[in-house]
């Protein structure tokens, strides 16, 4: 490493849920959590992967699937994950809490101040009683929180947020930072990296994801905030990541649980790259705090944006 060069602390976020559009349309009846238990690509593999490569990763649970479908699925999700020791964290999809009946109010930003407090509490309780941990750090589902999600995590003793995703619709948060770590409104920010790129029909923005990212634009991703000397970098995906039916709209309950061959290849790969690079160093969220107690990773005031050519689409 360079000197001076700081280390850059990687974390694998993983919302970890069950396709909510098409639970939300009443369309979809299948746990994708932990089902099916022969020839399973979601969790169970993802965890093997993880234990194989030595990588604590950060699931964020939606544990309000509770109160639409019971606890006993998301109470194994949660042994299993302790067993693997990975990091616990809180994923609100408040719909299942508060709206189930009429599905409405999906995100976090479509009630009050008082209802968040509420959602939190409940997420927090929920997640320490079936995981055994407090969880430390919340993302808002799709992103869709705003100053009063803020005002609830204050409230409720969550000191970390990881829902700031740049140019999103949903996220109603404004912050003059994108990808690196900083405080907001008293909330430690943990953004969801994002990166542009250039290409023949134009120029826009995605977020770091192993889905939608192509192996070489997550490794430009880690190269650049290197370069840059930036601090942090996350890696998005969701616990259904490496099915086929992720880049399909669910229509019926049949679901298509193939492996998506080239998604699994692109993520060991870039694992596989990770695992040798020694100026990067895989974290979880709740170690990032932790890190930031301690005073090995500052709150930054400089921010970059890594830029990347797609030469396709």
């Amino acid at each position: 490493m360079a000197k001076n060069m700081k280390k850059l602390f990687l974390t694998i976020t993983i919302d970890t849920e069950n396709p909510q559009n098409a639970l939300v349309k009443d369309i979809y009846h299948t746990d994708t959590l932990l089902m099916p238990q022969k020839h399973n690509y979601g969790i169970r593999y993802l965890l093997k992967v993880f234990d194989y490569y030595g990588i604590q990763a950060s699931w964020f649970l939606n544990i309000y699937e509770e109160y639409l479908c019971g606890d006993r699925i998301l109470g194994k999700l949660c042994e299993l994950l302790r067993i693997y020791k990975q990091d616990i964290q809180l994923h609100t999809h408040p719909v299942w809490l508060m709206d189930k009946e009429h599905r409405k109010k999906v995100l976090m930003n479509q009630y009050t101040l008082a209802e968040q407090i509420y959602i939190l509490e409940k997420g927090k309780e929920e997640v320490y009683r079936l995981g055994g941990v407090w969880p430390s750090a919340h993302r808002g589902g799709a992103y869709g929180v705003n100053a009063d999600t803020l005002r609830a995590l204050e409230r409720t003793s969550i000191k970390m947020d990881s829902s700031l995703y740049a140019g999103s619709p949903y996220c109603k948060i404004k912050s003059r930072y994108n990808n690196c770590i900083h405080a907001l409104n008293g909330i430690i920010e943990l953004p969801v990296s994002v990166y542009q790129i250039n290409s023949k029909s134009g120029v826009y923005r995605n977020k770091s994801d192993i889905n939608y990212s192509s192996y070489r634009e997550l490794v430009q991703c880690c190269e650049q905030m290197m370069e840059h000397n930036m601090q942090y970098l996350n890696v998005f995906m969701h616990s259904f990541s490496l099915y086929k039916f992720f880049y399909r709209d669910i229509a019926t309950a049949d679901i298509d649980f193939s492996p998506e061959k080239k998604v699994i290849r692109k993520l060991i790969k870039f694992l596989n790259y990770l695992s040798n690079q020694p100026e990067i160093e895989i974290v979880t969220v709740r170690e990032i705090g932790q890190r930031i107690n301690s005073g090995d990773i500052d709150l930054e005031r400089v921010d970059y944006v890594p830029a990347t050519k797609r030469i396709r689409g």
